[in-house]
């Protein structure tokens, strides 16, 4: 006789009827209950800061513009720095109308790397106050979205089209 048969002409007794859920529940208490185990806070994740780096401020930027932003490179690179752990990030633009780089990359115990802002383009931007967040994530890290920027209408030129201000600086956090 097969086993699935034996098992279907199996009866269960009370003993069965109490013992199981018994054993079961013993079981589970044993692996923790299926408790989380919640001893990893945040209090415990590696803190990353930036430092140094830029600001600057052009206005006359017109709403057609699209390209590379229009301060130095060098200044609207910010430093990155790692805490007290290897840094494995993740860069993330809060839009579509401007790009950052490096998007992604690992960063050594104490070390540092710069973001920079690439690109923008003002033809995707409504007229008013524009803000734009690099939002960096790691594993292990607190979640660190310190770094933002503005594009902002001020004004219009002499044909009635908006003018935008472009205002930058790297935080010191």
């Amino acid at each position: 006789m097969n086993t699935l048969v034996m098992f279907a002409k199996m009866r269960l007794t009370p003993l069965c009827v109490v013992l199981c859920p018994l054993s079961l529940a013993l079981a589970l208490l044993a692996c923790g209950g299926g408790r989380m185990d919640t001893s990893n806070t945040s209090s415990q994740l590696s803190k990353s800061y930036w430092n140094g780096g830029g600001s600057c401020t052009i206005s006359g930027i017109e709403q057609s513009y699209s390209g590379p932003p229009p301060c130095s490179p060098v200044i609207t690179q910010c430093p990155l720095h790692a805490g007290a752990t290897e840094m494995n990030f993740t860069a993330i633009p809060s839009g579509p109308w401007f790009e950052i780089s490096p998007i992604f990359g690992t960063i050594p115990t104490g070390g540092n790397t710069s973001i920079a802002l690439t690109w923008i383009d003002v033809t995707q931007l409504p007229v008013g106050n524009n803000t734009g967040v690099f939002i960096v994530q790691a594993p292990g890290y607190e979640e660190n979205d310190g770094l933002s920027f503005s594009v902002n209408s001020s004004g219009n030129d002499g044909k009635g089209n908006p003018i935008f201000t472009f205002s930058f600086a790297c935080p010191t956090h």
